[in-house]
């Protein structure tokens, strides 16, 4: 990929923040397609259809502190639903409510355990999609999620810190996802092989005590500074090297 990269694109836009995670540094990029590379800042979501108050009310949550587990298609959700279910039962502290998110593809076998450890528990609801989940997201007292990009951005944009369990085995996009979210204070990252009941709701357990605010200094204008930077004028010097006219002008914007 490296001589695509110096020869044949002309811009290298990244839907991220370079605190999080820097590919120039990390792929040891040219100097060529560094000058070419762009941090955009992260996609921001759509804006929730119900206020907090009532999403809450629509689930049941009352006055409960609640805690809102998505594992985003649910296909290698099982072992982290597991363990938030396993822990909630075990676990001696003050009630919550517990909004459960499966995912669609949630393998059968899984579904059938989750349901069957939810079954008897109680402030919970289960369910496999939530169209609006943006609200109850926003609603949330504490976040638990797996690593993947919208999980992460909507949490944090939503001013939340979540827990965060990475997916493993499988590339370590996830991982250096939520390591580097971590390393700011955006996230709490739990290791796929330290997982446990009592780790998971440790975490929980101190974002549920944790009055300090979780406002988030990430960017989530990448829409708008995309099409910017699609949208400004290009020239070429000697050596095809693409320049842009206004590489200096994202602050102003």
């Amino acid at each position: 990929v490296y001589p695509l990269l110096d020869g044949h694109y002309d811009q290298i836009l990244v839907y991220g923040d370079r605190q999080v995670f820097d590919p120039i540094e990390a792929y040891a990029m040219s100097d060529r397609a560094a000058a070419r590379t762009r941090f955009c800042g992260y996609l921001a979501p759509l804006p929730p259809l119900r206020t907090p108050a009532e999403a809450r009310a629509a689930i049941g949550a009352g006055a409960l502190p609640l805690v809102v587990v998505s594992v985003g298609g649910g296909a290698d959700g099982g072992p982290l639903l597991r363990a938030y279910l396993t822990g909630l039962r075990e676990r001696k502290g003050p009630p919550v409510y517990s909004y459960v998110v499966t995912g669609p593809l949630l393998p059968d076998a899984d579904r059938e355990e989750i349901l069957a450890l939810a079954r008897d528990l109680p402030n919970i609801h289960v369910t496999q999609f939530d169209p609006d989940f943006a609200a109850v997201l926003q609603a949330a007292d504490a976040v638990v999620s797996m690593g993947g990009y919208n999980s992460l951005a909507e949490a944090v944009y939503f001013g939340k810190r979540p827990v965060v369990v990475p997916r493993m085995p499988g590339p370590l996009e996830q991982v250096l996802r939520a390591e580097g979210f971590a390393r700011l204070g955006h996230a709490v990252a739990i290791e796929p092989t330290a997982l446990t009941p009592t780790s998971l709701w440790d975490a929980i357990d101190r974002e549920l005590g944790n009055t300090r605010d979780a406002a988030s200094a990430l960017p989530f204008d990448g829409l708008e500074q995309i099409a910017l930077a699609l949208a400004e004028p290009f020239e070429r010097d000697d050596d095809s090297r693409v320049v842009s006219q206004h590489r200096g002008d994202r602050g102003s914007h």
